[in-house]
């Protein structure tokens, strides 16, 4: 008898959404210790781009660096009271801040799990002219708007009079709670970023948390380099198989990976999480399949209804492979994944165990829980024979 299985999982999302930042110590003891002298002074800027953590793929799935970019820059500070300061925004470019945008090799460290799913990503230095002060920095990137591949609008007219966020962006507090959205049709408009800077250098990427924002800059003598780490409210999400834990002679026939449920707004500098249904994207039927225009997210691993020319896993082949027969990588920075916004469901004490075997009794602990009891948590569905 032909069966159709259906795994669910609850995405546990990293945030996306705030980033560290540092200083280097450039050696000078700073003209006026225990006090700012006025006016400005010139400043060095380095912002890294975090790398993606690996959450560990037709099709409508996205290519796996399609949002690897960081098209557009801008700079904005707000006194030690949350308003905007005269001044900011300030868009940084080439002919106005030396701004030099370069690849650099990354490492697992660099991600905020200890997992990156890129090998380098990119990293912006400019220099710019800032008042003396302490006060709080922050870089946004990718806020300009897409039609197709063309860039119509930029952060900075985003941020400033007639933009989205102009309104927001006028206090600091505003400026976190930007509301994001998601646009299902062009990607390009789902990499929005923002990334802070302190005094201290931080070489690993911040975890994320309601404190990483609220660092101020002393900016007290001239020539000093500030760093920040930029972060996505987007999460990538791959997938991978393993059938080593299956018995002899059981084979699993993959067919197709969908994403449900997932945000349709981000905070750009806040932590993000559905609260209602209102609040999320959703394209699942009664039985939680894609819709019959198949408007959903998802990854095509077979084709047609003959299970037989689907890819399969068992104990003896644990792995799909590609047409080398060797295991196909599903963590590659090109491979096709899913993506979607930060959504936080908070512990929800569960073990999220889906193995589904049954008790000596013939009973299966959690079968007839939906998405684990998370009503409003985003989750995956394989599609398998």
């Amino acid at each position: 008898m032909k069966t159709l299985l259906k795994y669910g999982y609850i995405i546990p999302m990293l945030a996306t959404l705030l980033a560290l930042a540092g200083c280097y110590d450039d050696g000078l003891d700073a003209p006026y210790p225990g006090e700012y002298p006025e006016g400005e002074t010139d400043i060095n800027v380095r912002m890294d781009f975090e790398p993606f953590a690996s959450n560990s793929v037709n099709t409508r799935g996205t290519a796996g660096d399609k949002m690897d970019n960081l098209d557009d820059l801008c700079v904005v500070a707000y006194d030690t009271e949350g308003n905007l300061l005269d001044g900011f925004p300030v868009e940084i470019t080439k002919s106005d801040h030396g701004l030099n945008v370069v690849k650099v090799p990354r490492k697992d460290s660099d991600a905020s799990n200890g997992a990156s799913a890129q090998s380098s990503t990119y990293q912006a230095t400019f220099k710019m002219t800032v008042p003396y002060g302490r006060y709080y920095i922050y870089g946004v990137a990718n806020l300009g708007h897409y039609t197709g591949d063309t860039r119509t609008t930029t952060t900075y007219q985003e941020l400033t009079s007639g933009g989205r966020f102009a309104e927001a962006a006028k206090t600091r507090e505003g400026l976190l709670n930007c509301q994001t959205e998601w646009d299902e049709k062009n990607y390009l408009n789902n990499c929005e970023m923002l990334g802070y800077f302190t005094n201290d250098l931080n070489e690993k990427s911040p975890s994320t948390g309601n404190d990483t924002n609220n660092k101020t800059v002393s900016i007290d003598r001239p020539g000093m380099t500030v760093h920040s780490w930029l972060r996505r409210c987007a999460s990538k999400v791959t997938i991978d198989f393993d059938g080593s834990g299956l018995r002899e002679n059981i084979y699993v026939y993959i067919k197709r990976a969908t994403i449900h449920d997932i945000p349709r707004h981000c905070a750009l500098g806040m932590p993000n999480g559905i609260g209602s249904e209102a609040e999320m994207i959703s394209y699942k039927n009664d039985q939680y399949r894609p819709d019959s225009d198949n408007k959903g997210v998802y990854i095509d691993y077979g084709t047609g209804s003959d299970y037989r020319n689907w890819p399969s896993i068992s104990k003896g082949h644990p792995n799909l492979t590609d047409a080398s027969d060797e295991p196909r990588d599903f963590h590659s920075e090109t491979a096709e994944a899913l993506y979607l916004y930060e959504n936080r469901q908070g512990d929800q004490g569960d073990d999220f165990n889906k193995e589904q075997i049954p008790d000596k009794d013939g009973n299966i602990i959690g079968k007839d829980d939906m998405k684990d009891e998370v009503p409003y948590g985003s989750y995956i569905e394989v599609e398998a024979y």
